[in-house]
């Protein structure tokens, strides 16, 4: 029983210190693996004794009474828990045991804390046997979740049973040394001393872990040049791992990782949009007027490798990954200025924990280091992963100036990622985990490197043909569509403003409000998109009486169009062309759509003699790119990129 009780207690320890520091150091990755194996020694022990001692008291019957239903219903809700589980509800659903024992509490409380002390003892061997048998992972993270709570309920169900036991002795006369050797034995300050040199070196661990470097980058449409001392970028001298801030392989290319992750971000425009022919020929025009010193003014949003690693030139993006995993997770902290061409972010590397994906230099993970990994998945989660990756403040850090968020109502609106990151599984990509293909309304970017399933994917999305529910809507206009499946963003109605008469003029207005899209609509660089209204009017036998918003055949679009938009100013007080966000002094917002807000389109047509009814057609178009801009970008070679249709509607108008 003694050697039950110094390596339960260090299997008690080496437990909490897994969950208290994950510094992912040496000592710790050595507990990593000590802890599962004294937890098997402790489980064998156990249960020898267990079995040796079953004739001692056999009207308590533990096997059956209270084993048996600790091993069954352990394996059962790890093995139903396919949702990620909840720590309280896990609880809850443990203490059913104590709450069927309970009628023992009021006649032999020392019986009823026992029993319960072994059937949460059991419950966390069977947990951990399970998990570590199937060597961690994900696929079994609901048998370590339930092995965490049971070990939370054996702990304090332990010290009762402790204090029960001791409290008998004292009233039989039991002096405190007598006390503590009943529990450690005659050698009592071998666990005391074993139990202190863990907590010391639990408290130095944590100590190390808030060592990790933390670096705060400007992102600026500002060149260098005009940047305050404060906003010179400077790595400290010591930092000689920047190649540690861009891992993605390790991450999705070791098998049962995240590499349906990686896929995503390939095909997202955050993965490589400088990779296109129109972002390259832009950044030259960049290089030509003010220097290649300040390709940083692009990169810091569009290839941040640059602000880790400063000898790296922009246009090595123009043939890697722009993107890397471990950049976007090690990022602390993000901070918005007043001036919206200007926000900071701080970045703190985890280095310890990223050292197990740069396996000699290279950007992969060793087989053992995966072994740990898989050992504590929610500490690997808890690297990568912050509360700040679910608020828009970290989106904002780079989208700001170009999407404007919302102004903060006494309603709960939904975030960024509630639209942009839903699960892979609604965006027809196998999977549940929220992608990473962000979509939006830009199809330039697929088109321009020929990933026609991208473009679709996200014309559906745009249109609202993808089953995307909203969490937190704080609208009371519904985003679904009552008559069909469409996802509404922008909703339309019309409104006859004049009496319909054969052979006279009618004046028809189209009413459209913003009714689900939770930021200004048209969002993105106003000297770029294009956002305006096609509207079709025929007459009762399909014949066509009035038409506005086509494109031309040179693509570009039909002057008459009502649009959506605005403009950028410069610094010179010129309209800014070609994307020259260096030059942005301000954005002015012509027309655009506010969550909730609605706008007006009226048009004025003659309705034939012999008309009866008009059907009329109306629809909201975007583009990505202006054709002036792309016949710019591509020497007038006819290219063009691809209209999204944010919002469509028709209806029979009858006289």
């Amino acid at each position: 029983m003694k050697k039950i009780n110094l390596s339960l207690t260090l299997a008690i320890l080496s437990g909490y210190w897994v969950l208290v520091t994950e510094t992912w150091s040496p000592l710790y990755r050595c507990n990593l693996l000590f802890h599962p194996l004294i937890g098997v020694a402790v489980t064998l022990f156990f249960f020898i004794f267990l079995w040796r001692d079953r004739s001692q008291q056999p009207d308590e019957h533990p096997w059956l009474g209270t084993v048996l239903p600790a091993v069954v219903l352990s394996a059962v809700l790890g093995a139903l828990r396919t949702a990620y589980p909840n720590h309280l509800a896990d609880l809850l659903l443990l203490l059913l045991y104590p709450l069927w024992a309970i009628r023992d509490l009021r006649s032999r409380p020392e019986r009823f804390v026992r029993r319960c002390a072994l059937f949460f003892f059991v419950a966390v061997a069977v947990t951990g046997l399970i998990f570590g048998g199937a060597l961690g992972g994900r696929a079994v993270k609901n048998y370590l979740l339930l092995h965490r709570v049971a070990a939370d309920a054996f702990v304090v169900f332990a010290l009762l049973a402790v204090a029960f036991s001791w409290r008998r002795q004292w009233r039989a006369g039991a002096k405190f040394r007598e006390l503590a050797g009943a529990v450690f034995g005659p050698r009592r300050w071998v666990p005391v001393l074993l139990a202190a040199a863990v907590i010391a070196v639990t408290i130095y661990e944590a100590a190390q872990g808030r060592a990790d470097p933390t670096y705060r980058f400007h992102l600026s449409t500002f060149t260098v040049e005009r940047r305050g001392p404060h906003e010179q970028d400077v790595l400290p001298a010591g930092f000689n791992e920047p190649r540690l801030a861009s891992k993605t392989q390790s991450c999705g290319g070791t098998p049962g990782c995240h590499d349906s992750l990686i896929e995503d971000m390939k095909i997202s425009t955050h993965g490589r949009s400088m990779l296109t022919p129109y972002m390259q020929k832009n950044m030259e025009l960049l290089a030509d007027e003010i220097g290649e010193q300040n390709m940083i003014t692009c990169g810091g949003c569009h290839y941040p490798r640059m602000m880790f690693e400063r000898d790296v030139s922009l246009r090595q993006s123009y043939t890697e990954q722009n993107y890397s995993c471990t950049f976007c997770h090690q990022i602390s902290g993000a901070h918005l200025l007043p001036d919206r061409r200007k926000s900071e972010i701080s970045v703190r590397l985890r280095l310890n924990h990223l050292r197990m994906f740069d396996h000699g230099g290279r950007d992969a993970i060793t087989p053992f280091d995966r072994l740990l990994v898989n050992l504590n998945p929610f500490g690997h989660r808890r690297v990568f992963t912050r509360d700040l990756y679910f608020t828009n403040e970290y989106c904002q850090a780079c989208h700001r100036l170009q999407i404007r968020e919302t102004v903060a109502t006494p309603l709960t609106a939904p975030l960024c990622i509630d639209c942009h990151m839903q699960p892979r599984e609604l965006l027809g990509l196998p999977g549940k985990e929220r992608n990473h293909v962000f979509p939006g309304t830009n199809t330039a970017n697929p088109h321009a490197l020929g990933d026609q399933a991208t473009v679709e994917m996200i014309q559906k999305y745009s249109l609202g043909d993808l089953p995307l529910p909203i969490k937190g809507w704080g609208s009371f206009w519904e985003p679904r569509n009552a008559k069909g499946k469409r996802q509404i963003w922008v909703h339309q109605k019309f409104l006859p403003l004049t009496e319909p008469t054969p052979g006279g003029d009618f004046t028809l207005r189209v009413i459209t409000i913003n009714a689900s899209i939770d930021h200004v609509f048209p969002g993105g660089p106003l000297d770029l998109i294009d956002c305006w209204q096609r509207v079709v009017v025929k007459d009762q036998d399909g014949r066509e009486i009035f038409r506005v918003g086509d494109l031309a055949a040179d693509n570009q679009l039909d002057p008459a169009a009502h649009k959506l938009g605005g403009y950028m100013m410069g610094e010179d007080g010129r309209l800014v062309e070609r994307n020259r966000v260096w030059q942005i002094k301000e954005k002015v917002v012509t027309r655009g759509l506010p969550f909730r807000v609605s706008t007006n389109d009226d048009y004025t047509f003659r309705l034939p003699e012999n008309t009866r009814a008009i059907q009329v057609e109306s629809q909201w178009l975007f583009r990505k790119l202006n054709q002036d801009f792309v016949d710019w970008a591509y020497d007038r070679s006819g290219f063009t990129t691809p209209v999204v249709v944010m919002a469509e509607t028709a209806a029979t108008i009858p006289f």
